[in-house]
């Protein structure tokens, strides 16, 4: 043991050692495509051919995404929500990207509608778990309202796109059994999913399900790109949920040094039979959207970015302060030191 002095640092060369040994962060050098594609093959696992193609009719897209947060003070844990619902129609013509700014989108007519509201988790317990259903059924919820109530003059959209994983939400939302929230994100999900399409776009896909299956050590999205060539897929059946893996091609991108960006592994997922034409389609319209390289479609994305225009942090703080709410014991002594 050492003095504790008012001195106190970290060991800094201990932390460049530690980092130097790490192992395992160069997976992607360090195994062989041809090998990995005939385990796959060996799993039942067949890698499919992608054929971007140009949809004949212009395309109704209905995107959602939430900001959701709680606040846990001494007595009491509030929560916040701001969700987003994006109409908007691919049209084949290019447009200006008005909010960003990057470069080009394929979209017209886009329109917006927003939801803000906040509440207190009662009994003040399992709040993550809870926290969690309630997005889930806030958000669908909102999407459901919006198409059927808010979208009379532009008709019922033909696609319906999530921000995250169908096949997560169906297999985690059930943590809490019997919790108000939770018969709420069932009954949300039960609702989304009698839609015809329906189609999760996931930013950051953490799963090993496969991977592991495999005997590898890595996510199976690192699996796919290494074992995958641009313009290829798996697909893969789950709770109903078809979970695809896709290569998507290089495209062109200003913004890139070389005007074309490198080819991009994603996971979209769908929740119908025969998805394939329509998968294509969406490949298309990807490689046509010129503004920033992504996994998720624009409408998704933009739904993404006016969520988080609106800092639900803020309205907790007002709440607190106009409550008069007391903090925790922690966050009194963390804001002593």
């Amino acid at each position: 043991m050492q003095r504790i002095e008012p001195g106190f640092r970290f060991d800094e060369k201990t932390v460049n050692d530690k980092i130097e040994s790490l192992e395992g962060l160069d997976a992607v050098d360090e195994h062989d495509r041809d090998t990995l594609r005939k385990a796959l093959a060996g799993k039942g696992l067949q890698i499919r051919s992608l054929h971007p193609a140009k949809p004949l009719n212009d395309l109704h897209f209905l995107a959602q995404d939430a900001s959701m947060i709680k606040r846990e003070m001494r007595y009491h844990a509030l929560w916040a929500f701001h969700g987003i619902s994006v109409s908007c129609v691919y049209d084949g013509l290019m447009h200006k990207d008005m909010l960003v700014g990057q470069g080009m989108q394929p979209y017209g007519s886009l329109m917006y509608s927003s939801e803000l509201d906040l509440g207190v988790f009662r009994p003040y317990s399992d709040l993550d778990e809870r926290l969690n259903s309630l997005r889930v059924g806030k958000e669908l919820g909102m999407m459901l309202d919006t198409s059927d109530k808010s979208l009379e003059l532009e008709g019922k959209p033909l696609f319906y796109l999530i921000d995250g994983s169908l096949a997560t939400s169906l297999k985690h939302n059930g943590s809490v059994n019997g919790a108000t929230e939770h018969e709420m994100a069932k009954e949300a999900i039960a609702g989304i999913l009698a839609r015809d399409r329906v189609v999760g776009m996931v930013e950051d896909s953490h799963a090993t399900d496969i991977s592991r299956i495999m005997g590898y050590e890595m996510t199976n999205m690192m699996m796919f790109e290494i074992a995958l060539e641009p313009g290829e897929y798996v697909a893969q059946k789950a709770d109903g949920i078809s979970v695809c893996y896709i290569k998507l091609p290089s495209k062109e991108m200003e913004s890139m040094p070389a005007g074309v960006s490198p080819p991009l592994t994603v996971r979209w997922e769908f929740n119908y039979e025969g998805f394939e034409d329509d998968l294509n389609n969406l490949a298309h319209i990807w490689i046509e959207e010129a503004d920033i390289l992504h996994p998720q479609l624009y409408p998704v994305r933009i739904a993404d970015y006016l969520t988080r225009r609106v800092k639900v942090a803020g309205l907790l703080d007002l709440t607190v302060k106009k409550k008069e709410l007391l903090p925790q014991y922690r966050k009194l002594r963390q804001g002593l030191y």
